[in-house]
């Protein structure tokens, strides 16, 4: 029950500007339409798919999804009546429509939704309350122009659904690619440890083995997958730069269950010439590459970065943070005295928590995180197009 597209024939939504009838002078609107919710997606057990106005009725149809591929129906009640299920994701919401303000009050629908497991659990129970305003509540008031009928979605912690969290791995691992880091990493973990637990310390110790390999890569590794390039790295046959760490910290991270992404940095003003040819790029901004881990547990995305030994950022308390929030605290000078980060030492085995701007790395931080670089989130080919996003704030 994964996000699903839009119904065939239903209308679609317009995103029209608002209407405002105002003496001022004319103005133009400038719409801020973020691309974050498309690039951060949280993994919830339901979600809207899509809402499309009822052809029999007044209303509208309420279409379901799930980012759990666990989920296989939903169990739904509305307004406290008997509990309902749904296996196509579909649940049909209607109003009396009767002209009279006398039920106006009567004209809100307030849905109680469940995700449904193949084993009989269940989500966590998602609101969602509507209300329907007749027309005539607005002629009554004198608006004749722009006075219709409107349905208002009103409270609710339903999310659309925009993107998956499979959509981020690029590369699923197979049973060969399971066995090695099963046998090679495994053993480093505890029952007791969450899965963000577990990334610091798969990170610790992949900074460990490879930072001694440290340097410029041939183009004998770049043709390799990502534990083939370790295997190289670790017979001392090649150098690795941070790409090739994310790379191998991402695929070994998604063995273990937690979607892993790599996250390219850079912003050319004139690219460079073709391979054997003279001549020269401008960047504005240098050229970078680290990672993001989706947390179960904790339900967010967190920045790590295996080339400068950070398994977490924070303002003050707040965190660990995701990339797009560091990249705002880094450009925000009143954020950036707050910032904090866990470093890890590889020489001496400890992580500590220090100010960023307290540590030599800040330099480097304001480099790769300036504000007019560019972002590349590598999302599978098959999951949309094209096979990746841009975003800038």
């Amino acid at each position: 029950m994964g996000a699903t597209g839009l119904l065939a024939g239903q209308p679609q939504p317009t995103h029209a500007p608002p209407i405002w009838h105002s003496p001022q002078p004319a103005f133009e609107y400038h719409d801020f339409a973020s691309k974050y919710w498309d690039l951060y997606p949280r993994g919830d057990a339901v979600l809207i798919g899509g809402i499309y106005p009822l052809e029999d009725g007044t209303g509208f149809t309420l279409q379901l999804a799930s980012d759990d591929p666990e989920i296989e129906s939903y169990a739904y009640t509305i307004n406290g009546g008997a509990e309902q299920v749904t296996e196509t994701g579909r649940i049909r919401v209607e109003f009396e429509d009767n002209h009279t303000l006398e039920d106006f009050s009567n004209e809100r629908r307030e849905l109680e939704i469940f995700g449904l497991k193949q084993d009989e659990s269940r989500s966590r129970a998602y609101h969602l309350a509507t209300m329907f305003f007749p027309k005539e509540n607005y002629l009554s008031r004198g608006r004749i122009k722009d006075g219709h009928s409107r349905i208002h979605i009103r409270e609710t912690d339903l999310n659309f659904a925009r993107s998956r969290l499979s959509d981020w791995v690029l590369e699923q691992p197979d049973e060969a690619d399971m066995a090695f880091a099963h046998e090679t990493w495994g053993g480093l973990f505890t029952s007791e440890m969450d899965d963000y637990e577990q990334a610091r310390v798969l990170a610790s110790r992949l900074v460990t083995e490879l930072t001694p390999h440290r340097g410029t890569p041939s183009n004998a590794l770049d043709a390799l997958g990502p534990f083939d390039q370790y295997r190289r790295l670790m017979a001392g046959e090649d150098k690795c730069w941070c790409a090739n760490m994310a790379m191998v910290f991402a695929h070994a991270n998604n063995v273990f269950g937690s979607p892993t992404r790599f996250i390219l940095m850079r912003h050319q003003l004139f690219p460079g010439p073709p391979t054997g040819e003279e001549g020269y790029e401008i960047l504005l901004a240098a050229g970078h590459t680290t990672n993001e881990v989706f947390s179960h547990d904790r339900k967010r995305w967190i920045w790590m970065d295996l080339s400068f030994n950070i398994w977490g950022a924070y303002l003050g308390e707040e965190g660990p943070l995701n990339m797009m929030e560091v990249h705002r605290a880094v450009n925000s000078p009143e954020r950036f005295e707050r910032l904090y980060a866990d470093i890890f030492d590889p020489e001496t085995q400890t992580l500590s928590r220090v100010r960023i701007l307290d540590h030599p790395i800040h330099i480097k931080l304001r480099n790769v995180f300036k504000q007019d670089q560019l972002f590349r989130y590598m999302r599978h080919p098959e999951a949309t197009s094209p096979a990746f996003t841009q975003m800038t704030w």
